[in-house]
C-alpha cells in the first residue's frame, strides 16, 4: 500500500538543511494523521499507530530514494538524505535488507495486529534505544563530529582531540575524559 505522508515527508526532509528527530516530522505531519478514527484507542495505540504510518512512509521513501543514489538515514534523533555513490549504495541496500525495524514497519499487518501489551514492550524498548541514540549524537558533538559520519572519521577526530585535551599536553584532564568515554561510546556504535 503507498503511503499518503511519503510526498510530505519527502519535502520537509528536502527542505530542511539539518538532520530531522522523529518528533519534528510528527509535528509536521499532525494535521495529516489527525483525521485517523480512533475507535476507542488507548493513547499509547494511537501514538504507535501514527508513529507507524510516519515509518511505513519513511522506509518506503528510502526504498524508493535508493534509485536515486541517495540514501535516508533513519533514526529517531536523526532522518536525513544524502547522496551516495553507487558502490556504497549496494552496502546500505543490503544493509537495510536484513533490517527487522524496518521489515516490521514496511508490512501493515503489524499496524492492524499489534496489541496492547505489544505496544507497551515496544515504549519500552523505544525509551531504552532513545538513552543510546541521544549518548550516541552526545558523543559525536564532543568530537566535533556530525552525521553522516564513518568509523576512520571518527578515530582521526578521537587522536585530533585527545591530543589537544590530554593532561601531559596542557590540556584539560575533564574534557580528555570526555573525548575517551565520546570515543568508547562511538566506537560501541560503528563498530558492532
Amino acid at each position: 500500500m503507498d503511503n499518503p505522508l511519503k510526498l510530505a515527508l519527502l519535502h520537509e526532509l528536502k527542505k530542511s538543511n539539518n538532520p530531522l528527530k522523529i518528533h519534528e516530522l510528527f509535528s509536521i505531519v499532525k494535521s495529516l494523521l489527525d483525521n485517523e478514527d480512533d475507535n476507542g484507542l488507548s493513547s499509547e495505540e494511537l501514538i504507535f499507530r501514527q508513529n507507524f504510518v510516519i515509518m511505513n512512509a519513511l522506509y518506503q521513501l528510502q526504498n524508493e530514494l535508493f534509485v536515486e543514489q541517495l540514501y535516508l538515514s533513519i533514526t529517531t534523533m536523526s532522518i536525513y538524505i544524502y547522496p551516495v555513490k553507487s558502490d556504497d549504495l549496494q552496502q546500505h541496500m543490503e544493509t537495510d535488507r536484513q533490517s527487522t525495524l524496518k521489515a516490521y514497519y514496511l508490512d501493515w499487518k503489524n499496524y492492524h495486529e499489534t496489541t496492547e501489551n505489544e505496544i507497551k514492550a515496544l515504549f519500552d524498548s523505544f525509551w531504552k534505544r532513545f538513552v543510546n541514540e541521544d549518548k550516541h549524537l552526545s558523543a559525536l558533538e564532543n568530537l566535533n563530529l556530525t552525521i553522516p559520519t564513518d568509523w576512520d572519521t571518527i578515530k582521526k577526530q578521537y587522536r585530533h582531540e585527545a591530543n589537544l585535551s590530554h593532561p601531559d599536553k596542557g590540556g584539560d584532564a575533564v574534557k580528555f575524559i570526555e573525548v575517551r568515554e565520546a570515543y568508547e561510546v562511538l566506537k560501541q556504535v560503528y563498530c558492532s
